[in-house]
């Protein structure tokens, strides 16, 4: 037994510790489970943070060799692990399943996120359901928006061999993950018309399984929102900051579109916006870029208003294709604020 037991303690006191674990075992002491800041003088935290990155070490090497995967090879995996001390702030992860769409009229992908990790399992279970019956709702129109078009296109003379099948992607982005707030969206995209894209935000509090409103983010600082929008509006249009990423978006945007334009007009018309903005990024002219801004001005925030949260934590209001610019901008976000 005394040499089994020297011989782990060899092994322990060998153990290789990776440069930049100690900033990140010492940021999950530091935040803890309950939120506290831990405070160490520097000799002892150095010692402290080592010794107890070591253990963490030790530990995780033995469970993936137990396991023989990695932490991040499944949802299960992911969740189970994320429930261990300390390592849990580290494998708090949104998680998802993965299938593929392919019948007579449509194919594509589906991806569809699942919270994990919350405390309130009840909560967590609404929170997925809310998720699963938006992305079946989603997948089920395009299904049968596809279903009619072919009809259409057999109806009109197309041949049966020459049908090109709609193709749909539905996945997501993570956008900002805490204990108390988590903000993403769901989107679709796909090559019927760009006029059936969508992208759907959630910013949900964890603790109570709420859709956050901007009116709920903001407060009192929810009047000035059109103050804010418009003041940006008008900085962007009176200076060439930003303007050459913003006209590169718009131009992968109409690229985008022309892939999926199925008119000759409509690809003409397309074209010819491809063509006017590649002369305008040549020649540094941003100069045309406009926005609504007396639509702000009038226009109602309601509680179905697009916004999200980015990962430094900036409010991000959105405005669709076409409702202050021209359709070739694309979808656009303002900073309106920040949650920090």
């Amino acid at each position: 037994m005394e040499e089994k037991l020297k011989k782990l303690n060899e092994i322990y006191d060998n153990i290789k510790v990776p440069d930049k674990l100690d900033e990140v075992v010492h940021e999950a002491l530091k935040k803890g489970k309950n939120g506290r800041v831990i405070s160490m003088n520097n000799k002892r935290k150095k010692n402290s943070v080592k010794g107890c990155a070591k253990t963490i070490g030790l530990t995780a090497a033995s469970l993936i060799v137990a396991l023989g995967i990695s932490v991040n090879a499944s949802a299960e995996v992911a969740q189970a692990v994320s429930k261990i001390p300390i390592l849990s702030s580290i494998a708090k992860v949104i998680t998802f399943r993965e299938y593929n769409i392919d019948n007579e009229a449509s194919k594509g992908s589906v991806k569809i996120p699942e919270v994990a990790d919350v405390s309130n399992k009840e909560i967590e279970e609404k929170i997925n359901k809310m998720i699963k019956v938006k992305v079946e709702e989603m997948v089920k129109e395009q299904e049968q928006l596809d279903k009619e078009y072919k009809e259409a296109y057999l109806e009109t003379g197309g041949k049966e061999e020459d049908y090109k099948k709609v193709e749909t992607k539905i996945g997501y982005n993570k956008h900002y993950i805490t204990d108390k707030l988590i903000s993403f969206d769901i989107y679709k995209y796909q090559t019927l018309a760009p006029a059936y894209d969508e992208v759907n935000y959630y910013n949900i509090d964890v603790s109570t399984g709420k859709v956050l409103t901007l009116k709920d983010i903001l407060k009192d600082d929810f009047v000035d929102v059109k103050d804010n929008i418009i003041k940006e509006m008008n900085r962007l249009m009176n200076s060439n900051e930003d303007e050459e990423r913003k006209m590169k978006e718009s131009l992968k945007y109409s690229k985008e579109a022309l892939k999926q334009s199925k008119s000759d007009q409509e690809k003409k018309h397309i074209e010819a916006t491809i063509k006017s903005t590649e002369e305008k990024i040549k020649n540094k002219d941003y100069s045309q870029i406009k926005y609504d801004t007396d639509y702000v001005k009038d226009m109602k925030i309601d509680d179905n208003r697009p916004f999200y949260i980015n990962k430094d934590g900036y409010i991000m209001f959105v405005f669709n294709k076409y409702e202050v610019a021209s359709g070739s901008m694309g979808r656009l976000e303002f900073k309106i604020g920040s949650i920090k």
